[in-house]
């Protein structure tokens, strides 16, 4: 794509998607104006047939103009490359749309008929677009829904180049007429389509669903579709059904037939379900009628003929000479026909060379490739005395190749996902008997090696099928880093306070080489599930460092000319020589007062402090420019009544975020912030810990309400992994978790909103929107940034005992 030059003024944005015949890019002209760019792809950019398709569909989208429509905007040429220019539509498709859920039957109306507007334009120009469905319908903000991607449009004044077409359209959506011969469609196949795309946005889900392409197509063309959901009216059943029928006589003629009666569903009315067959009835009930009403004059004027002595005596002669001729003139085409079509060459030896490069990709495993030149044999011109008598053989050989490709695939595909599930299966045992070692992103690698050497491209599997392996992998990861979490978590919440409390022994008694020594025995992937361990190893280290002979020898006032002299040390570690060297109550207070410092996470000042309390003494403890030796302080020590948990991590909080309102509800600990506290309109964060193995995230939420007069903003990020965004004034709004995006939700101005996250589901404004695992971490980080003033009216967290 950065090669892509464009002439001068105009600007590459990005590039939009790709088929296996065109690629479409973002483009500015030099007005500033989006385009959306059609190039044809550099491999049959010589074609003369596809050049000539291409050039037809150019003067369609000139000739035609459509609310519902895809405008054009002329034409370019990029390096050889013919090009089309065309609206560029912000907004879902309806196959966005439909990512998050099926719609309401009325405003699945309401589509159909604005999608059937453009159809009815398209066929009044004897066009045909062949190729309706939830992929190339755009929801625009202001236009509705409109009809994209013309580039399987057939018109009736091309019959040369609807013959080279096989296998057109997408098998799910395709009528059976087109799935049987492509070339062969009316405006019926397109009602089918629209009815069918209809059919998916009500129940969610395709109307004919299979393995595989053969199997769509079978269900297509000989079993009945999936049924609709409870709920959809009667009569929008109806009216889909006659649109679905797989007659084309049974089914509605015209698209202008089909939009009236959505249009009449919608306005309480009750469908005509006028089809070409009751057409035809009517039509005749209508001839009866005439009939009957020129039949009596009729038979006066026969009376009077017969007694005039009409026909003439050779009248019969002369019409069966007549017929004679004709037959014999049909007889001679016949023959003609006959006589060329034993010319042509033999199309086992045109067929070849496609057959050779199939079987040559699918040997060294280029499944893409192969594809490509199915995708040409389909779309490249037969030599001119073959197309008219192995126009059949060509397409059975389509499909044929079609069918031998995506077998291979599906094959693959197949053991690409077995090995896959093996290589899960062992790493969850590694997990439960403790010896797995990998982390997940060094599993997925060695699973996608694993398929390299058993000839496995899974790069190709992914090109074409969105739900390939390499998405299922990724998927796979994502879970398996969940499970991962919670059994060294586990592990850890059994193993590290035991750990601990031995270390904490022998450093009682000055011992710091036998603490080294059992904590050099502690599995390493513990620490990264256990910050209380990752806090003692930074005891240790500083023990270790500075010498723990020295340490325990140490006044306070050396003590702290040792901290003094190392640039990355604090009170944290004056606080824990000094616990070493015996001054276990002024240690205790002084990691008490750093509590509301809100040190860095590891150091975990709240553990030590709680862990510490029982040192300390009714006297005041000096700060660290008052202590002094332990010795001077007084010798009875009071014990003061111990604090819940609940009560111990509520003190916490009210030091770390004296602004905020810290309260326990039913032994829950719940801190809330309002608009004044959180400061800054553009960006807040607030972070607070807590000691993993004793408490949780149980909730957390953030309110906001933005006045009526006020745009929302662009973009809203939150908590990292979700995002709030509308392009435009009048594009349509966006949410994203994660992966999943959720099209026509977001921030909205005049309204009073909420979001929450409770056990892994987030809600917005009380409607479930999808999931997201809880953060299995010591500390959580409450942020959102705005590209615009947004200030939220509360946020909270509560945390609830493990």
């Amino acid at each position: 794509m950065n090669q892509l030059e464009l002439p001068s003024g105009w600007k590459l944005v990005r590039m939009l998607g790709r088929s296996p015949m065109s690629e479409v890019f973002l483009v500015e002209d030099p007005d500033g104006e989006s385009r959306a760019l059609k190039l044809l792809r550099p491999s049959v950019a010589s074609d003369p047939r596809i050049l000539e398709r291409w050039r037809r569909e150019a003067q369609l989208l000139a000739e035609i103009s459509h609310p519902n429509l895809v405008r054009s905007h002329g034409t370019m040429k990029v390096a050889n490359r013919p090009g089309l220019l065309l609206d560029y539509i912000e907004g879902p498709t309806l196959r966005d749309r439909l990512r998050v859920g099926k719609l309401e039957w009325e405003q699945v109306a309401r589509i159909g008929v604005q999608v059937a507007r453009a159809l009815e334009k398209l066929h009044r120009h004897g066009a045909i677009h062949r190729d309706v469905k939830p992929h190339n319908i755009i929801l625009h903000p202001r236009r509705g829904a409109v009809l994209a991607d013309l580039g399987l449009v057939r018109r009736e004044d091309d019959p040369e180049l609807t013959r080279q077409g096989a296998a057109l359209g997408s098998p799910a959506y395709m009528s059976p007429e087109q799935a049987f011969n492509p070339s062969e469609t009316g405006p019926e196949a397109d009602v089918f389509s629209l009815a069918a795309t209809l059919h998916h946005a009500l129940s969610g889900k395709p109307p004919f669903l299979g393995k595989g392409i053969g199997e769509v197509i079978h269900r297509v063309l000989h079993e009945d579709p999936e049924p609709l959901p409870e709920g959809v009216p009667e009569l929008l059943v109806q009216v889909l059904g006659v649109g679905m029928a797989k007659d084309p006589e049974a089914r509605y003629q015209r698209a202008f037939d089909f939009r009236q009666d959505l249009g009449r569903i919608l306005t309480g009315g009750s469908p005509r379900l006028l089809t070409r067959q009751r057409r035809r009835r009517r039509m005749r009930l209508i001839g009866a009628v005439v009939g009957i009403l020129v039949l009596v004059p009729g038979v006066v004027l026969l009376s009077r003929a017969l007694q005039s002595g009409w026909p003439p005596a050779d009248s019969s002669v002369e019409s069966i000479s007549a017929n004679s001729n004709q037959v014999s003139s049909t007889d001679s085409v016949v023959t003609m026909n006959a006589e060329a079509a034993a010319g042509v060459p033999e199309f086992t030896k045109w067929l070849v060379p496609f057959e050779a490069r199939v079987n040559a990709d699918l040997g060294t495993g280029e499944l893409s490739s192969a594809m490509a030149v199915v995708e040409e044999l389909g779309m490249v011109a037969l030599p001119p005395l073959v197309a008219e008598a192995f126009e059949l053989q060509r397409r059975s050989a389509h499909t044929r190749l079609l069918e031998l490709v995506t077998s291979r695939f599906e094959q693959l595909s197949r053991r690409a996902e077995e090995l896959m599930a093996s290589e899960r299966q062992r790493y969850l045992l590694g997990i439960e008997q403790g010896g797995e070692q990998r982390n997940l992103a060094q599993w997925a690698i060695d699973v996608q090696r694993l398929w390299v050497a058993r000839g496995i491209d899974q790069q190709v599997h992914d090109f074409y099928r969105p739900q390939g392996p390499l998405e299922k992998l990724r998927d796979s990861s994502r879970e398996l880093s969940v499970l991962r979490a919670e059994a060294w978590s586990a592990r850890a919440a059994l193993a590290i306070p035991a750990k601990r409390e031995q270390v904490a022994k022998c450093l009682r008694r000055t011992d710091l080489d036998g603490a080294l020594a059992i904590w050099s025995r502690i599995e390493p992937q513990l620490f990264e599930f256990s910050s209380a361990a990752r806090s003692e190893g930074l005891r240790l280290q500083l023990l270790q460092h500075l010498d723990g002979d020295l340490v325990s020898k140490a006044s306070v006032s050396e003590l702290e000319g040792m901290v003094a002299a190392e640039a990355d040390l604090g009170d944290w570690h004056l606080a824990q020589l000094m616990w070493y060297q015996g001054s276990k109550s002024a240690a205790a207070g002084l990691m008490e007062s750093l509590i509301a410092d809100d040190v860095a996470g590891d150091m975990m000042a709240a553990m030590w402090a709680s862990e510490w309390a029982q040192y300390k003494t009714s006297a005041i403890v000096p700060m660290p420019d008052q202590l002094v030796p332990v010795t001077t302080l007084p010798a009875v020590v009071v014990d003061p009544e111990p604090l819940s948990e609940a009560e111990t991590l509520a003190l916490s909080w009210s030091r770390q975020v004296p602004e905020a309102e810290v309260k326990i509800v039913n032994q829950m600990v719940q801190v809330s912030w309002s608009a004044p506290q959180l400061g800054g309109s553009r960006s807040w964060e607030k972070s607070l810990g807590w000691e993993r193995r004793y408490w949780e995230v149980a909730a957390w939420g953030m309110e906001w309400a933005l006045p009526v007069d006020v745009e929302p903003p662009r973009l809203v990020e939150v908590m990292g992994e979700i995002s709030f965004s509308k392009a435009s004034r009048h594009a349509v709004p966006r949410m994203v978790i994660g992966k999943l995006e959720r099209v026509g939700v977001g921030i909205r101005s005049g309204a009073r909103q909420s979001l929450l996250w409770q056990d892994g589901v987030l809600s917005l404004d009380g409607l479930e929107m999808g999931r997201l695992p809880a953060q299995n971490e010591t500390r959580l980080q409450l942020e959102a940034h705005s590209i615009s003033d947004f200030v939220p009216t509360r946020i909270w967290l509560q945390v609830r005992p493990r």
